[in-house]
């Protein structure tokens, strides 16, 4: 990956331009060529003066001499002096505006080179997917990481479209009309195809990276975060929650639903049935001298027993139906939707199957049923209470029979 600093552009025509300030000594060098002009003519005057004092007289030659040196030095001379004085002046000034410049340059480069070299060692060092692909979609660069997650080396990846890599390549669609839409995707979930064709879930990070003009360049600069075994976890642990849900709501013996799941539902349904007006039934029944069995044969063979009845008494039930274990060789069936005498022809139904088969190792079981419809103005408490007085009268009238309660 390719370090991106802020540029910096030194022009040394243009930095000259705007910072440096040439000498302004006009005034200063307008005094200085007065004093020579006037040096040069008191000389001259000086001159005429001493030849008077010597000869008598004037010498106007000496004057007329004097007055056009006096002129050459001052209108000449002097300026030609004055120019490469001046101009010595700014050139070292401009000398050591450049030998800062330069100075500055070599300062901002070594620090570009420092920041490269950490960033290049964070890039490759880095235990995230950073990766960056072109406008066409192809891989410029991408972190050594790679080969960690994926097991395809960075010089395989570098060149090659980010799609192919894609489980989905419909996913890559969705990516990048996100980032056309807001110029970024934040954790958003795909599934790369490693190179043993293992899936790895990951976490990408991914925006456009500007122009120079600050539009869109359709490069793009991503991380990708790998989330497999997070993935894995979240769905392990959502299995064990179903799992204890479904120990929490059934009888481990039976496999069909406990007493609780059983109470949950029903005061649902209580509350649907009196809403809409609607029948609700019960039927509540259990195995005629089961204790006998135990006794005689052993718990194991009454736990055989409890299985393949409720085995059978499934399969005759309705799919709709709610069948539960409501405690030791008692049982209870919900039928919604179902009147009292419809339940009854349930029950008699069921009654006759349980009596009628031969359960494993010879034994012939029988069960006692109560049924017992919602009347208004009853709660779950009332109408258990009502169908468990039912099959009271059932095994009090003889055993292997049904008997309803209104």
């Amino acid at each position: 990956m390719s370090v991106r600093p802020d540029r910096v552009d030194i022009d040394v025509g243009k930095s000259m331009k705007n910072h440096t300030t040439f000498p302004r000594l006009f005034n200063t060098w307008h005094f200085i060529w007065l004093a020579i002009l006037f040096a040069e003519l008191f000389t001259t005057v000086a001159n005429a003066i001493q030849s008077l004092l010597w000869y008598g007289e004037i010498s106007w030659s000496l004057m007329i001499i004097g007055t056009i040196d006096a002129l050459v030095v001052s209108l000449i001379v002097a300026p030609i002096l004055f120019y490469f004085i001046r101009h010595t002046t700014e050139l070292n000034t401009i000398n050591e505006q450049l030998h800062q410049e330069i100075a500055e340059r070599k300062r901002v480069e070594a620090a570009l080179q420092k920041n490269e070299h950490k960033y290049r060692q964070m890039f490759e060092n880095v235990q995230d997917i950073f990766y960056l692909e072109d406008a066409s979609g192809i891989i410029t660069d991408i972190s050594p990481s790679v080969t960690k997650y994926t097991g395809y080396s960075r010089e395989e990846l570098i060149g090659r479209p980010t799609v192919s890599f894609y489980l989905k390549p419909e996913e890559r669609e969705k990516v990048l009309a996100c980032m056309q839409e807001t110029g970024e995707v934040v954790d958003y979930e795909v599934v790369l195809v490693a190179k043993d064709d293992r899936q790895v879930h990951v976490s990408l990070h991914a925006h456009l990276l500007p122009d120079e003009e600050g539009g869109g360049s359709g490069v793009i600069e991503g991380v990708m975060r790998d989330i497999t075994e997070r993935k894995q976890a979240a769905a392990q642990l959502k299995e064990l929650n179903e799992l204890l849900s479904h120990q929490a709501a059934t009888d481990p013996l039976t496999g069909i639903y406990n007493r609780s799941k059983f109470n949950d539902v029903l005061n649902v349904e209580i509350h649907r049935a009196t809403r809409f007006n609607t029948a609700l039934s019960l039927i509540m029944f259990d195995i005629d001298d089961f204790k006998k069995i135990n006794d005689n044969h052993g718990h194991h063979e009454g736990d055989a027993v409890l299985r393949e009845m409720t085995a059978l008494v499934a399969q005759n039930v309705r799919i709709h139906d709610l069948f539960a274990r409501w405690g030791g060789e008692e049982f209870m069936i919900m039928v919604a939707n179902t009147a009292l005498d419809n339940a009854r022809q349930l029950a008699e139904k069921l009654r006759h199957a349980i009596d009628s088969h031969i359960f494993e190792g010879g034994h012939h079981v029988t069960c006692s049923f109560g049924v017992s419809q919602l009347g208004a103005n009853e709660n779950d408490d009332f109408l258990t209470k009502k169908v468990d007085n039912a099959l009271y009268q059932a095994k009090a009238g003889g055993r292997n029979r049904v008997v309803t309660h209104e």
